[in-house]
Protein backbone atom coordinates (compact mmCIF):
# COMPACT_ATOMS: atom_id res chain seq x y z
CA UNK A 1 0.00 0.00 0.00
CA UNK A 2 1.46 3.24 -0.95
CA UNK A 3 0.60 6.61 0.84
CA UNK A 4 1.24 10.10 -0.65
CA UNK A 5 1.52 12.92 0.80
CA UNK A 6 0.79 16.37 -0.68
CA UNK A 7 2.59 19.40 0.42
CA UNK A 8 0.99 23.33 0.04
CA UNK A 9 3.66 25.57 -0.15
CA UNK A 10 3.10 29.34 0.62
CA UNK A 11 5.06 32.32 -0.02
CA UNK A 12 5.59 35.23 2.52
CA UNK A 13 7.13 38.37 1.68
CA UNK A 14 7.24 42.04 3.47
CA UNK A 15 5.92 44.96 1.90
CA UNK A 16 8.89 46.33 -0.52
CA UNK A 17 9.99 50.00 0.11
CA UNK A 18 11.30 52.40 -2.87
CA UNK A 19 13.93 54.87 -2.65
CA UNK A 20 13.68 57.36 -4.93
CA UNK A 21 17.50 58.79 -6.72
CA UNK A 22 17.27 62.39 -7.72
CA UNK A 23 21.12 64.58 -8.04
CA UNK A 24 20.76 67.65 -6.21
CA UNK A 25 17.59 66.55 -4.40
CA UNK A 26 18.38 63.37 -2.44
CA UNK A 27 20.06 63.02 0.70
CA UNK A 28 22.96 61.06 1.29
CA UNK A 29 24.97 62.62 -1.49
CA UNK A 30 28.29 64.08 -1.50
CA UNK A 31 31.45 64.24 -3.28
CA UNK A 32 35.35 63.77 -3.04
CA UNK A 33 36.38 67.68 -3.52
CA UNK A 34 33.92 69.98 -1.24
CA UNK A 35 31.84 67.27 0.39
CA UNK A 36 28.82 69.10 -0.51
CA UNK A 37 27.08 68.64 -3.92
CA UNK A 38 26.23 72.23 -5.15
CA UNK A 39 22.99 72.74 -7.93
CA UNK A 40 24.50 74.76 -11.05
CA UNK A 41 23.05 75.90 -13.88
CA UNK A 42 22.65 73.62 -17.04
CA UNK A 43 23.35 74.60 -20.36
CA UNK A 44 20.60 74.46 -22.81
CA UNK A 45 21.57 71.57 -24.62
CA UNK A 46 21.72 69.61 -21.19
CA UNK A 47 19.36 66.82 -20.75
CA UNK A 48 16.44 67.32 -18.05
CA UNK A 49 14.59 65.04 -15.69
CA UNK A 50 11.84 65.54 -13.39
CA UNK A 51 12.25 66.58 -10.20
CA UNK A 52 16.65 66.05 -9.95
CA UNK A 53 19.07 68.67 -10.78
CA UNK A 54 22.42 69.11 -12.45
CA UNK A 55 25.07 68.94 -9.93
CA UNK A 56 29.01 69.71 -9.36
CA UNK A 57 30.99 70.43 -7.00
CA UNK A 58 31.38 74.01 -7.35
CA UNK A 59 29.77 76.29 -9.92
CA UNK A 60 30.87 74.84 -12.70
CA UNK A 61 27.70 75.08 -14.98
CA UNK A 62 26.31 77.98 -17.72
CA UNK A 63 28.44 81.06 -16.96
CA UNK A 64 30.30 79.28 -13.81
CA UNK A 65 34.29 78.49 -13.90
CA UNK A 66 35.68 76.22 -16.31
CA UNK A 67 37.86 73.44 -14.84
CA UNK A 68 41.01 71.79 -16.91
CA UNK A 69 40.28 68.98 -18.58
CA UNK A 70 41.25 65.42 -16.77
CA UNK A 71 44.56 63.76 -17.11
CA UNK A 72 45.60 60.13 -16.86
CA UNK A 73 42.60 58.72 -16.45
CA UNK A 74 41.37 60.54 -12.85
CA UNK A 75 38.07 62.04 -12.59
CA UNK A 76 37.82 65.76 -12.14
CA UNK A 77 35.36 64.73 -8.86
CA UNK A 78 33.65 61.52 -7.79
CA UNK A 79 30.40 61.96 -7.01
CA UNK A 80 28.32 59.92 -4.15
CA UNK A 81 24.73 58.43 -3.62
CA UNK A 82 24.13 55.98 -0.45
CA UNK A 83 21.36 54.06 0.26
CA UNK A 84 20.46 51.15 3.05
CA UNK A 85 18.68 48.22 3.49
CA UNK A 86 16.50 48.70 5.69
CA UNK A 87 14.46 46.61 8.50
CA UNK A 88 14.65 42.93 7.43
CA UNK A 89 15.15 43.92 3.58
CA UNK A 90 18.06 42.32 1.87
CA UNK A 91 17.07 42.69 -1.94
CA UNK A 92 17.92 45.98 -3.75
CA UNK A 93 16.45 45.98 -7.29
CA UNK A 94 17.46 49.48 -8.81
CA UNK A 95 17.18 51.04 -12.24
CA UNK A 96 18.67 54.92 -12.84
CA UNK A 97 19.60 56.97 -15.86
CA UNK A 98 22.83 59.04 -15.88
CA UNK A 99 24.09 62.01 -17.77
CA UNK A 100 27.07 63.88 -17.67
CA UNK A 101 29.30 66.76 -19.17
CA UNK A 102 31.59 65.53 -20.66
CA UNK A 103 31.00 61.89 -19.12
CA UNK A 104 30.98 59.55 -16.40
CA UNK A 105 31.87 56.26 -14.93
CA UNK A 106 29.37 54.50 -12.98
CA UNK A 107 30.23 51.83 -9.87
CA UNK A 108 27.82 50.37 -7.55
CA UNK A 109 30.17 48.93 -3.91
CA UNK A 110 33.05 49.35 -6.45
CA UNK A 111 31.91 47.20 -9.07
CA UNK A 112 31.76 49.05 -12.94
CA UNK A 113 28.50 49.36 -14.35
CA UNK A 114 29.69 51.35 -16.83
CA UNK A 115 32.99 52.95 -18.71
CA UNK A 116 33.04 56.66 -19.59
CA UNK A 117 32.77 57.30 -23.28
CA UNK A 118 35.76 59.18 -24.22
CA UNK A 119 34.51 59.62 -27.80
CA UNK A 120 32.80 63.31 -28.41
CA UNK A 121 30.61 64.75 -30.24
CA UNK A 122 29.70 67.87 -30.69
CA UNK A 123 28.53 69.66 -27.20
CA UNK A 124 29.75 66.71 -25.25
CA UNK A 125 30.33 62.85 -24.95
CA UNK A 126 28.74 61.08 -28.51
CA UNK A 127 26.40 58.22 -27.16
CA UNK A 128 26.10 57.21 -23.31
CA UNK A 129 26.61 58.86 -21.03
CA UNK A 130 26.21 61.95 -22.48
CA UNK A 131 24.97 65.40 -21.91
CA UNK A 132 22.32 65.44 -23.91
CA UNK A 133 18.46 63.65 -23.72
CA UNK A 134 19.41 60.87 -26.13
CA UNK A 135 22.83 59.94 -24.64
CA UNK A 136 21.96 59.04 -20.88
CA UNK A 137 22.89 55.54 -19.55
CA UNK A 138 19.77 53.49 -18.19
CA UNK A 139 21.68 51.17 -15.63
CA UNK A 140 20.38 48.23 -13.94
CA UNK A 141 21.05 46.02 -10.84
CA UNK A 142 19.73 43.28 -8.31
CA UNK A 143 21.41 42.34 -5.50
CA UNK A 144 20.95 40.57 -2.50
CA UNK A 145 22.70 41.87 0.86
CA UNK A 146 22.39 42.33 4.55
CA UNK A 147 19.42 43.93 6.10
CA UNK A 148 20.84 47.83 7.72
CA UNK A 149 23.77 47.38 5.64
CA UNK A 150 24.84 51.00 3.01
CA UNK A 151 25.65 50.85 -0.69
CA UNK A 152 26.88 53.29 -2.68
CA UNK A 153 26.41 54.35 -6.39
CA UNK A 154 29.77 56.13 -7.33
CA UNK A 155 29.84 58.60 -10.22
CA UNK A 156 33.50 59.63 -11.56
CA UNK A 157 32.57 62.61 -13.62
CA UNK A 158 35.39 63.81 -16.36
CA UNK A 159 35.70 66.95 -18.02
CA UNK A 160 37.04 65.97 -21.52
CA UNK A 161 36.61 69.33 -23.74
CA UNK A 162 37.24 72.26 -21.23
CA UNK A 163 33.35 73.74 -21.04
CA UNK A 164 30.72 73.34 -19.01
CA UNK A 165 30.87 70.54 -16.46
CA UNK A 166 27.90 68.61 -14.54
CA UNK A 167 25.91 65.50 -13.49
CA UNK A 168 22.58 64.41 -13.75
CA UNK A 169 20.90 61.30 -12.60
CA UNK A 170 17.55 60.32 -11.69
CA UNK A 171 16.25 56.62 -10.53
CA UNK A 172 14.89 54.72 -7.74
CA UNK A 173 15.80 51.70 -5.86
CA UNK A 174 13.54 49.27 -4.84
CA UNK A 175 14.18 47.03 -1.20
CA UNK A 176 11.92 44.06 -0.40
CA UNK A 177 12.42 40.72 1.32
CA UNK A 178 12.73 37.83 -0.74
CA UNK A 179 9.65 35.51 -0.29
CA UNK A 180 10.23 32.97 2.32
CA UNK A 181 9.14 28.98 1.06
CA UNK A 182 7.48 27.32 3.82
CA UNK A 183 5.81 23.49 3.00
CA UNK A 184 2.39 22.67 5.04
CA UNK A 185 0.66 19.59 4.93
CA UNK A 186 -2.37 19.82 2.64
CA UNK A 187 -5.56 19.89 5.00
CA UNK A 188 -6.71 15.99 5.62
CA UNK A 189 -3.16 14.63 5.19
CA UNK A 190 -2.42 14.15 9.04
CA UNK A 191 -5.28 11.94 8.98
CA UNK A 192 -4.33 10.06 6.06
CA UNK A 193 -0.72 9.21 7.37
CA UNK A 194 -1.97 8.10 11.21
CA UNK A 195 -4.66 5.75 9.23
CA UNK A 196 -1.73 4.50 7.14
CA UNK A 197 0.34 3.86 9.87
CA UNK A 198 -2.35 2.66 12.12
CA UNK A 199 -2.99 -0.04 9.36
CA UNK A 200 0.49 -1.05 9.33
CA UNK A 201 0.59 -1.45 12.93
CA UNK A 202 -2.69 -3.87 12.75
CA UNK A 203 -0.74 -5.54 9.78
CA UNK A 204 2.16 -6.52 11.44
CA UNK A 205 0.24 -8.04 14.61
CA UNK A 206 -1.74 -10.49 12.39
CA UNK A 207 1.62 -11.66 10.10
CA UNK A 208 3.36 -12.46 13.93
CA UNK A 209 3.42 -15.98 14.33
CA UNK A 210 1.74 -18.00 17.16
CA UNK A 211 4.05 -19.39 19.88
CA UNK A 212 4.98 -22.92 19.71
CA UNK A 213 4.12 -25.42 22.29
CA UNK A 214 7.35 -25.94 23.37
CA UNK A 215 7.44 -21.96 24.18
CA UNK A 216 3.88 -22.09 25.65
CA UNK A 217 5.10 -24.56 27.99
CA UNK A 218 8.43 -23.04 29.02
Amino acid sequence: MRTSVFLLISFTACQAETIQLLSGVSPNEYNNQTGANVVITPHPVWATASGANWISYTNTGLGGTVIPNFTSGTPNASYYQDFYLTGTNNRAVGDITVWADDSASVYLDNTLLIHYNDTLGVNCAAGPIGCTQPNGASLHFDFLGTPGSKHTLRFDVFQEWGDVYGLLYKGSVTLSDPPVVTQNPEPGTFGLVGAALAGAAWFARKRKPSPTAAQTTA
